[in-house]
Formats: C-alpha cells, structure tokens, sequence
C-alpha cells in the first residue's frame, strides 16, 4: 500500500534546513538595512552641502580662498533663498529639517572645500 505525504522525520528535517537558512540570513538582512540608513542620511547631507554650495556661488560677498577660512551658512537662509525646501526630512530624527542649524564650510591647506552639518550653533556666531 503506497502512502501520500511526508513521515514526521521529513518534515523535521525540512523545517531545521529552513531554520538553518533563516538563521544564517539575518545578519546579513539587518546589515543591509543598516547600510541603506547610513546610504539615506549621506544623501540628506550632500543634498544639503550641494544647496549651500550654490546658496554661495550666488552670493559673491562670500569668498572662500583663504585657508583655513569657515564660513557659517544657517539652513533658513538657503531655504528663503530657495536653493533648498523647508519640507526636507532629516532621516535620522524623522523631523523636518531645523531652519536653525548652520553649515559649515571651510578650505583646508591644499585648497578643497570640506563642509559640515552642524546642529549646534557654533560659538563663533552665537
């Protein structure tokens, strides 16, 4: 007599192989989810420098050609000028960005441009 279906050992055996592939897969899921965060938020900050940086081009009273200068850009004076939208989403905090925060921009001893988000205000301006 010829049975339909799978004895117990079957089905343990496939379920332990499945588990044994979800096991061995997670760190490797959690990791990629972690490299996309870190991915988004490298994003939101070149998106803001890229903003800052034309904010700057277009306002010829800055002039960054000495080293070691820094200039501090405050996040509102880019939106009004609207090289850059109030509606933009820190991925971090999950908040819009705040309108208070400075970028900071500065020339290093071969002459490159370097910035920096800041979310304190910087002791010089304050």
């Amino acid at each position: 007599m010829k049975r339909k279906g799978f004895t117990l050992i079957e089905m343990l055996g496939v379920f332990t192989l499945l588990a044994l592939i979800l096991f061995l897969s997670i760190p490797t899921i959690t990791g990629t989810l972690k490299k996309q965060k870190e991915n988004t938020y490298e994003k939101f900050l070149s998106d803001l420098y890229l903003a800052t940086e034309a904010y700057v081009q277009s306002h010829t009273e800055y002039n960054l050609s000495v080293q070691d200068q820094r200039l501090y850009i405050k996040l509102e004076d880019v939106v009004e000028a609207n090289y850059l939208k109030s509606t933009v989403i820190n991925p971090k905090t999950k908040e819009k960005i705040n309108l208070e925060h400075y970028i900071e921009i500065y020339v290093d001893e071969e002459y490159n441009l370097h910035y920096a988000y800041m979310e304190e205000v910087p002791e010089i301006i304050s």
